[in-house]
Order: C-alpha cells, then sequence, then structure tokens
C-alpha cells in the first residue's frame, strides 16, 4: 500500500537497511585505510621533522641575537655597522623559516642627508731649488702632501 509518505522506489537505497557488508567490500575498505592511514602518518612525521629543524634554526638565531645584544652594549662605530649587517642576514634567515609572517625586509634608508666633500685642488709648487737637477721637475719642485692619520676607532 502506497501512502503519500512511503518512500519512492527512486529513493530507497538512500535508506539504512543495516546490512552487513560481504567480504569484499571489507577487505577492499581495509586496503584503502591502510594506504590513507600510511599518508596521514607520513604527512605527520613530514610536517613533526620540519618544526624539529625550524625550531633548531630559531635556537640557534636566538643564541646569535643574544649575544649580539650584549656586544652592541660595548660596540664601537664600525662594529655596530657589522652588528647590524649581521641582524640583517638573521631577518633573511627567519623569512626562510617562515615567508608569510617574516617577509623579506628592506634596509632603511639613510636618514641623514649626506654631503659629499670636494677634494681640494692641489696647491701649487712652494719653492724651486736652482741645483743642477733645475731642470728635473719632478726633483726641482716640492708639493704639499696631505697624510691622513687614523682615528682612534680604528
Amino acid at each position: 500500500m502506497v501512502h503519500a509518505v512511503s518512500v519512492n522506489e527512486r529513493e530507497r537505497h538512500l535508506i539504512d537497511e543495516r546490512k552487513e557488508p560481504d567480504a569484499k567490500d571489507l577487505i577492499r575498505v581495509k586496503g584503502d585505510l591502510e594506504v590513507v592511514d600510511e599518508l596521514i602518518d607520513d604527512a605527520f612525521n613530514k610536517a613533526d621533522r620540519r618544526v624539529m629543524n625550524e625550531a633548531e634554526v630559531l635556537s640557534s638565531l636566538l643564541e646569535e641575537l643574544q649575544t649580539l645584544s650584549e656586544k652592541m652594549a660595548t660596540a664601537k662605530a664600525r662594529d655596530l655597522i657589522r652588528l647590524v649587517d649581521r641582524l640583517y642576514d638573521i631577518e633573511m634567515k627567519l623569512h626562510t623559516v617562515d615567508p608569510v609572517r617574516w617577509p623579506v625586509p628592506e634596509m632603511p634608508k639613510s636618514r641623514r642627508p649626506f654631503k659629499r666633500v670636494e677634494p681640494e685642488p692641489e696647491p701649487e709648487p712652494e719653492e724651486i731649488f736652482d741645483s743642477i737637477q733645475s731642470g728635473n721637475s719632478s726633483v726641482a719642485s716640492l708639493r704639499a702632501l696631505t697624510i691622513l692619520t687614523p682615528t682612534e676607532e680604528e
């Protein structure tokens, strides 16, 4: 007897009939699940190795940052420049660990304008000696030379 609420024949396969699957189906499902299980294990192992490698990299970078911060307290100008360059290298390593979280940093532009000093013109010869070699201009004339002395930083 067909009622308005009875199941249509086309949809009868959607009803859970609670019948046991046959042995072939169970073997096929078990094989498929083993493959899926291996894929999941491989993915977890790969992620675990990546996390361990990144943890090692980050701990070594942290140690280096602590060393650099200790050096900065007593560093001179030239050493500070080297330390800043090293900090930039560390930022680049952080970028390789996680490019989304640490984008590639740009080197800051100089905030202070600098003025290029033009070299002074070479002075005229001060004295010309009258001697046997006066015809030889390289010996007969003396030029004033500016000698640079090292600063205290070097």
